[in-house]
C-alpha cells in the first residue's frame, strides 16, 4: 500500500484484505490536520497518527482505529495557552451496499457505527468526520477555571479583583430587605 499524503486518500479496497486482515500505522505531518481543521485559534503540535486494523466477517468489514495528535490555542476563559491531546478510538462495521443505495453511501450512514461499501471504503472521509465531530466547542484549562473578570481583566485564577459587583436590577429589593435587617 502506498503511503497517502492527506487523510482522505485513506481508502481500502476491499477485495484486498485478506483473511487475515490488514493492521496499519500512517503518520500525517501537522500541516494534514490544520488543512482539516480550517482554525487558525488551533495550531496543530504533534503529527496526525492513524493506527488502524481491518478484520473481515464474511462480507461485513470490521474497523477499529485509535488516532493521536495534539493541538494548541488558548482556553476561552483565561485566556491562557494549553494543549489539547487528541485521542480517538473508533469502532464501526461497514456492511455491502445494496443495489438501490445512492452513490454517496455516507448518506445512508445513520450513526457512526455502521456505514456501507460498494468497492473500497473511504476510510480517510470518515476518521476526518468522527475527528472534526469530537473536537470540543469551546476548550478550558481545566473543569474549575473561573476566567477573566468582565470589568477589569483580572485573572479570577488567581485571586480576586477589587470590582465592585453592580447588583442585579431583579434583585434590587432584596439587596434593600438585606440592608435593612
Amino acid at each position: 500500500m502506498n503511503m497517502p499524503h492527506k487523510l482522505d486518500d485513506l481508502r481500502i479496497a476491499v477485495e484486498t484484505i485478506s483473511d487475515a486482515g490488514l493492521d496499519e500505522q500512517v503518520c500525517f505531518e501537522p500541516e494534514v490536520l490544520s488543512e482539516i481543521l480550517e482554525d487558525d485559534s488551533l495550531k496543530v503540535t504533534k503529527p496526525l497518527t492513524v493506527d488502524y486494523e481491518v478484520d473481515l466477517d464474511g462480507a461485513d468489514v470490521c474497523i477499529g482505529a485509535r488516532l493521536t495528535s495534539a493541538v494548541e490555542t488558548v482556553c476561552c476563559r483565561c485566556l491562557k495557552p494549553i494543549e489539547h491531546a487528541i485521542d480517538l478510538d473508533i469502532r464501526t462495521l461497514f456492511l455491502p451496499a445494496e443495489e438501490d443505495m445512492p452513490d454517496d453511501l455516507e448518506a445512508e450512514r445513520e450513526d457512526s457505527s455502521v456505514g456501507y461499501y460498494s468497492n473500497d471504503i473511504g476510510l480517510g472521509r470518515f476518521f476526518r468526520f468522527v475527528l472534526v465531530l469530537s473536537l470540543p466547542l469551546r476548550y478550558i484549562c481545566r473543569e474549575d477555571c473561573r476566567g477573566l473578570c468582565p470589568n477589569c481583566g483580572a485573572d479570577l485564577n488567581v485571586g480576586s479583583c477589587k470590582c465592585e459587583r453592580p447588583i442585579d436590577p431583579r434583585f434590587g429589593k432584596l439587596a434593600e430587605l438585606k440592608n435593612k435587617l
